[in-house]
């Protein structure tokens, strides 16, 4: 009898080996592991700093090969003074070599890095750790970011668990009103965001243990406008809230064709992916070559499309409390799946809903030659008020679902529209 049993490392063997989805080859895939982490000797040349550094209104500010730690703050901390680094309206700013670190459990700390109003913003080769109430590294109201070789971590340089806040924030507005001039964002004069990159950064281990729901998220991106996010690597992301948290929230006429893309990322045991937020249908986030491995998808978008292509999604023994896809009150919003592969071998819903069915927001999920192998017997979409949809078949829009790799995927594999190595297969002991 055919069966997808897998372990941990054979995802990893998956990775290693390669996969092609949909024709686009990524045979030499890398192995499971962040494309770059800080190494802990390199900041022993650092200069120790624990007081906040203030720049403002300056043509250039370049800082590099910075220590700074403190233990606490003064409990009047708030976010213009509970920071290490405030950079206000100066037109290029450069970070390259900070750590930045807190001790566990301080709660007066805002951010580690606050920047506000700036034309061009670069942060490269920095370490966070340690609690904050916001943000590690808040980008606000600024025009470009470049932002590379970051990590963020729930445990310190020398190995103490100390927990973290959200791990960068890019807040590009989030307003209220069309009128809003500030969409949204504290600053007095906030620049409109023409591009971001994130690239090769590393988020994991946020150490978060709390009874009552944290708002920290991995990475948080508020009205993207342009910007990608590339070879990025999250990391048991668990007990805050979701790994990457992305929106288009604004719906002005300056705000029209914008795109953020996801690509060559991997997601880990980790609490969700998530897109939401208000937006123009012209609007889109991509994600491309992505990994994600017991870590679910959540949608709370309306008005703009959110597509996955070449995607991997792997879930393991996720029988009693896993879903593949959160909905909460996506209603004008879409989803599409092409050319991607999902596996799991236990799962409690495809779907979990909120709200009553009648609402039909999986109604707006669609799949394009996208093959669903689910392993066991699975609820379709589940919701707490109204009545479950059981069937699989009845959420239609072009999903295709197998209990095993059959001969349809089998001769979609030969045929060259879905190609996954043999060598993978045959480790899924799927033949």
């Amino acid at each position: 009898m055919n069966r997808i049993l897998f372990s941990l490392c054979m995802v990893v063997s998956m990775l290693v080996v390669g996969v092609a989805l949909g024709g686009v080859s990524v045979a030499n895939a890398k192995p499971l592991k962040p494309a770059w982490s800080f190494q802990a000797d390199a900041a022993s040349g650092f200069a120790k700093q624990s007081r906040m550094l203030i720049f403002k209104d300056l043509p250039e500010v370049v800082l590099r090969n910075v220590r700074f730690h403190r233990e606490h703050l003064a409990d009047t901390a708030d976010k213009y003074s509970g920071n290490f680094i405030y950079v206000k309206n100066c037109k290029k700013v450069v970070l390259d070599g900070v750590v930045a670190q807190w001790g566990k459990g301080v709660s007066s700390a805002y951010q580690s890095i606050l920047i506000e109003d700036c034309d061009e913003v670069t942060v490269t080769n920095c370490f966070f750790s340690g609690k904050v109430k916001r943000a590690h590294l808040r980008i606000e109201g600024c025009g470009k970011v470049d932002v590379s070789n970051v990590e963020v971590s729930g445990i310190s340089l020398d190995g103490q668990v100390v927990g973290s806040g959200i791990g960068v924030w890019i807040n590009n507005g989030s307003p209220q009103a069309l009128s809003d001039p500030k969409r949204g964002m504290y600053s007095g004069d906030p620049l409109d965001l023409n591009s971001f990159t994130l690239r090769n950064s590393y988020f994991h281990d946020p150490s978060i243990v709390s009874d009552k729901f944290q708002n920290i998220d991995g990475v948080l991106v508020h009205s993207g406008s342009n910007g990608v996010i590339d070879g990025c690597f999250f990391e048991n992301w668990y007990g805050g809230d979701a790994a990457l948290d992305l929106s288009h929230r604004r719906r002005d006429e300056k705000y029209r064709n914008k795109t953020i893309q996801v690509k060559n990322c991997s997601f880990i045991n980790s609490k969700c992916v998530k897109a939401n937020g208000i937006s123009l249908e012209s609007n889109k986030i991509t994600f491309s070559g992505n990994t994600y491995i017991n870590t679910p998808l959540q949608f709370y978008h309306n008005g703009y499309t959110v597509r996955f292509l070449n995607d991997v999604f792997l879930y393991k023994n996720q029988k009693n409390r896993g879903f593949f896809i959160q909905l909460l009150g996506m209603h004008t919003g879409k989803v599409r799946f092409d050319s991607c592969l999902m596996l799991a071998n236990a799962m409690h819903s495809f779907i979990a809903q909120s709200g009553n069915t009648k609402g039909a927001g999986y109604k707006g999920l669609f799949s394009w030659k996208t093959y669903f192998v689910v392993g066991s017997s699975v609820r379709a979409v589940s919701t707490k008020v109204g009545e479950n949809v059981t069937s699989l078949d009845d959420i239609k829009n072009g999903f295709i679902f197998k209990r095993s790799i059959d001969s349809d995927v089998k001769a979609a594999i030969q045929a060259g529209s879905m190609r996954v190595d043999q060598e993978l297969i045959e480790e899924f002991g799927a033949f």
